[in-house]
């Protein structure tokens, strides 16, 4: 089997079919009924590692989308939103804000990142992410900070003044 074969294999294993009912049985085996209290039972966790623990057939990006999946239908988008960047900052910056090299490109990438997330399903909240992020940026955290919940104060600062509830 050459590289290519193996890459499209591999994609109709994680796409093939009805992904979404794979991830809701993944979920319901891991003792959670939701997308949502799967998350909240990881906070942080980036969600490769979490989809790579819920089996090889199952990918982050299909997490994502559930998870916003569900809050649009939960009117739950900013409680989403904020788990999403809590997320993606643990994913992105390993040794925390503004520590390593190459920071400001992993902080870019956080907000690409999180930005296309929150607004493939809900494109009408982008002025709000971009308020956020405007926020959190302006206001710096601290060198070598991660959240370690998506209420974390720099976190919940950034949502209240950028997005308030």
């Amino acid at each position: 089997m050459n590289q290519q074969q193996a890459t499209t294999d591999r994609g109709d294993q994680v796409w093939g079919g009805d992904w979404q009912e794979r991830l809701l049985l993944a979920i319901r085996k891991q003792g959670q009924n939701s997308i949502t209290d799967f998350l909240a039972a990881h906070p942080c966790e980036p969600y490769v590692k979490l989809a790579a623990s819920l089996g090889p057939n199952l990918a982050a990006l299909q997490l994502v989308w559930a998870q916003f999946q569900e809050a649009v239908s939960l009117g739950q988008i900013r409680s989403a939103a904020q788990d999403c960047l809590a997320r993606e900052i643990k994913a992105h910056l390993k040794r925390g804000w503004g520590k390593g090299m190459r920071s400001d490109f992993h902080i870019a990438g956080i907000f690409a990142d999180w930005v296309t997330e929150v607004t493939r399903f809900t494109p009408d909240v982008r002025a709000q992410a971009d308020a956020v992020w405007r926020e959190l940026t302006a206001y710096s955290p601290p060198e070598g900070w991660l959240p370690q919940s998506p209420s974390d104060p720099h976190i919940e600062r950034a949502f209240s003044v950028g997005w308030p509830a």
